[in-house]
């Protein structure tokens, strides 16, 4: 792609004195730095001679350089090791009469950690590239890259790079994105000053745009990818990554190596259950094929890139991002034999990936163990219908059949697979392809999810949001935008938080007021647990707000001495935090405590037993404690 390039360089370092620099184009990404890095060793030249010093082509990157005597440094850091490889009476003889003293270099030939001598110079003075020192051989090659990133003024260091050129016969290679470096001066310049391109052509006798050798840069990038996963190749999958990188136009191959590196970092998280499967490479080309495209994508600001391949009623825009990406993709997909998104991986994880740079092993693994290619069991009628767009219509009707009547009997146990069954029939009605109402869709989802709340109370004792996303079973929800379906989330939601505020009350019920004697040391861990909402734990929370006082006194009067002790002492750490933790004192939701404190501590004080003594002892200081407590509380 780039050969006329190379063909052209080839010559140029070859003239004795051009007097001119070669500039070669890019945007920022394309791979220049690539592209030159790796034909400069061609341009080598054997150091042969034992009392000469053959220069090797220097690379110096501007990026962030704000002073030329920065560069100067930074070339004196490539020469240095040409001077330590030669004795000192050849050094001397190379610079004599030629530099002045203002650097210094210390020269040690027998490794004995002493400096043997020195030689300062100046390296201002470009004796070391000047063409009338015979002592100095090689081509004098001088490569300036990431000309736009210096913060020198862009015609002070063409002026400075143009000493090189026109004064030392040098040949100087400048890699630049020049619209950058263009802008920079035009924004810059004042009215007395000359136009970018006149001060250019004094200093540039040709331009070249380098293009991004993509063929080259894939099978290096997935070479570099595998030392994070060496179990992984994925150079079987070259051509699709080619063709999905060249159609989101991108250009920038640097997003390219980070997105394969980032893919290889997340293979590293798949179980070993999957990857030793016979699907596991297909699951992989499928993977890679949509991580690329999510990738590519969202670096270039396409942040609904989540919706690509969505079934969204109210997404029918042309101009839209996730139509426009289907213009792009979607051909490429079906070369390739890539199966939809939702049978793979749901792409808004792969965003969360890209965002965060994190996902939970167990969520990716999660995931991947219901997608098609290792999933056990057999798809779901409503699974079947979700594809309506692209089944037979004798397949569509049974489907649409046998779905409604089992959403018709209230046949749906999971929210999920409800809320799925929903958006297919709003979508469906809203096409024209199901003669029913929408409000009994909505009416009936409702009936069903009371239905699956009340019969399931495993709902409530977990924090996670059943369906409150945008998709399950590794499927978009459909018209997840339509105000039905919004509807069926909200109520979904107050749902879900009546069952898990009423769990959390079940729990502390329980907890408290059938407490036995060897369930009192289990109180410390059991309050460290997380309430069903996932937003606290239980012991930073009211926990005896919804006990009754009175049972609870009932069961702890029923215990011998050693276990109302052991309760006197979680009664005290709860209401002592401070003796425990640096910084924590009692909070106002301790405050709804205190009803049930104050029942405990009247249902204790009733019905002693004279003859149980050391009994009553516990139990009276166990009543103080509370009293004390009580009041501790009402002064916050």
């Amino acid at each position: 792609m780039n050969d006329h390039i190379i063909e052209y360089l080839d010559y140029y370092v070859d003239l004795e004195n051009p007097q001119y620099a070669v500039l070669l184009i890019g945007n920022w990404g394309c791979g220049k730095t690539y592209f030159i890095k790796n034909i400069i060793k061609n341009w080598e030249e054997p150091d042969s001679s034992e009392d000469k010093i053959t220069l090797k082509p220097i690379y110096v990157s501007l990026n962030g350089i704000s002073e030329t005597t920065t560069i100067n440094e930074r070339i004196r850091a490539v020469v240095s090791p040409f001077l330590y490889s030669k004795g000192m009476k050849v050094a001397k003889n190379i610079f004599k009469g030629l530099l002045k003293t203002t650097a210094k270099i210390d020269l040690n030939f027998d490794d004995d950690d002493k400096a043997d001598g020195n030689i300062s110079f100046n390296i201002d003075s470009l004796g070391i590239f000047d063409s009338s020192n015979k002592d100095i051989k090689g081509k004098r090659i001088l490569i300036f890259d990431d000309i736009e990133r210096c913060k020198i003024k862009t015609d002070e260091i063409f002026g400075y790079i143009n000493n090189f050129v026109e004064h030392s016969g040098c040949k100087v290679i400048l890699l630049t994105d020049e619209q950058k470096i263009k802008a920079k001066y035009e924004n810059s310049k004042s009215e007395t000053d000359i136009d970018y391109k006149d001060f250019k052509e004094k200093l540039i006798g040709q331009t070249f745009e380098v293009k991004s050798d993509i063929d080259t840069a894939v099978s290096f990038f997935i070479t570099e990818s595998k030392k994070i996963n060496d179990s992984l190749d994925l150079s079987a999958h070259e051509n699709l990554v080619k063709e999905l990188f060249v159609s989101s136009e991108l250009e920038n191959l640097r997003v390219l190596k980070q997105a394969l590196l980032d893919f290889n970092r997340l293979t590293t998280l798949i179980n070993q259950e999957f990857t030793e499967q016979e699907n596991y490479n297909a699951f992989i080309k499928n993977l890679l094929a949509y991580f690329i495209i999510v990738y590519a994508e969202y670096k270039t600001g396409n942040d609904k890139i989540q919706e690509y391949q969505g079934f969204n009623y109210y997404d029918k825009k042309e101009d839209s991002p996730s139509k426009v990406a289907e213009r792009k993709y979607n051909s490429i997909l079906d070369k390739f034999e890539c199966y939809h998104s939702t049978y793979v991986f749901p792409l808004r994880k792969i965003v969360g990936y890209i965002e965060k740079g994190f996902i939970s092993k167990n969520e990716l693994n999660g995931e991947i163990k219901s997608n098609a290619f290792f999933r056990k069991d057999e798809e779901q009628d409503w699974e079947k219908l979700w594809w309506w767009r692209v089944i037979e219509d004798e397949a569509f009707n049974n489907l649409t059949d046998i779905v409604w009547k089992q959403f018709s009997k209230g046949e749906f146990t999971e929210t999920t697979s409800l809320l799925h069954v929903a958006g297919i029939f709003i979508s469906l009605i809203n096409e024209g392809l199901l003669k029913k109402k929408k409000s009994f869709v909505v009416s009936k989802s409702k009936q069903i999810l009371k239905t699956i709340f009340k019969n399931n109370t495993t709902y409530a004792k977990h924090h996670i949001a059943y369906g409150l996303m945008n998709g399950s079973w590794g499927k978009e929800y459909q018209s997840f935008n339509s105000p039905e379906f919004i509807e069926l989330k909200v109520f979904l939601d107050k749902e879900v938080k009546d069952s898990q505020a009423q769990a959390s009350v079940d729990y502390m019920k329980e907890l408290f007021e059938e407490i036995t004697e060897d369930s009192v040391n289990l109180l410390y861990s059991k309050l460290k647990e997380t309430i069903p909402d996932g937003s606290d734990w239980y012991e930073r929370t009211a926990v005896f707000k919804t006990v009754d006082g009175q049972k609870l006194g009932k069961k702890v009067k029923s215990f011998k001495t050693k276990a109302i002790m052991d309760f006197k002492s979680f009664i005290h750490s709860r209401y002592y935090p401070e003796e425990r933790y640096t910084n924590v004192r009692l909070e106002s939701y301790h405050k709804d405590d205190i009803p049930c404190l104050v029942d405990l501590r009247t249902e204790l004080g009733k019905n002693m037993k004279s003859r149980e003594k050391i009994k009553n002892r516990m139990l009276k200081e166990l009543i103080q404690e509370l009293e004390v407590i009580v009041d501790k509380i009402n002064k916050i």
